[in-house]
């Protein structure tokens, strides 16, 4: 068996912070795992954070222990490179714990004006649209059918995992929805779903608003009735 060369080990030694950083924000967030590539760059550019803090809260240290004269101070400084080391991955924890923070609330891309970004923290629209919208959702299946219901949990991703629905009730061509009584919950592979529509709080609804929506349903209702064909009488 071939083990590692001392070179390997060295660097994997000084990258080591900057994977603890990854590792923090891939676990704590929706985003996919980068290649193997992109997670060497993202462990040198965590890297190379984590050990600018370090390095500048060491000088801090130290020139405040000078200036002040208080020696109580330098003995705090990073004199070896075990300690930096260790400090190193505490601070790789906290910078990858900050990151996935401010990935999941989606506050560094909000505080940026739209001329630098207009893009979000949010790994997809998919992603996006969940975490802005807090309703009851209709997920339309693949094969026409339609359940209404709230998303307790949703795949991070429209092609793998599955919704949490809670109350849920299945939905008739005429708009009218038949409840589950005895399921509390229902797991629906995202697979099976075409698309997802998210219903509005209909207690913000004004008197127009409400009576827009009651000629769309009875449009709706009217559609789906004209849609069904006749079925002659053979007896005639």
């Amino acid at each position: 068996m071939d083990f590692p060369s001392s070179d390997l080990l060295s660097i994997i030694y000084h990258l080591l912070p900057g994977f603890v950083a990854a590792w923090a924000f891939y676990g704590l967030t929706a985003h996919r795992k980068a290649e193997p590539f992109e997670r060497v760059v993202h462990a040198l550019i965590f890297t190379a954070i984590a050990r600018a803090f370090v390095v500048s809260t060491n000088a801090a240290i130290l020139w405040s222990s000078q200036f002040a004269r208080l020696g109580c101070l330098s003995s705090t400084a990073i004199q070896s490179h075990e300690a930096e080391f260790v400090w190193s991955v505490i601070a790789a924890v906290l910078l990858g714990v900050t990151a996935a923070a401010l990935a999941n609330t989606n506050k560094l891309h909000a505080a940026l004006p739209d001329w630098i970004t207009k893009r979000t923290s949010y790994p997809s629209e998919w992603f996006s649209a969940f975490q802005r919208t807090q309703s009851f959702v209709y997920l339309h299946f693949k094969d026409g059918r339609r359940i209404w219901g709230w998303p307790e949990e949703w795949p991070d991703h429209p092609d793998v995992g599955y919704f949490v629905l809670m109350r849920p009730e299945w939905v008739l061509d005429d708009n009218q929805r038949v409840p589950l009584v005895i399921t509390e919950r229902m797991l629906i592979p995202a697979s099976c779903v075409e698309f997802v529509e998210f219903e509005k709080d209909l207690s913000k609804f004004d008197e127009s608003m409400r009576s827009s929506l009651d000629d769309a349903e009875k449009r709706v209702v009217g559609f789906n009735q004209d849609s069904v064909p006749d079925v002659k009488d053979e007896s005639e």
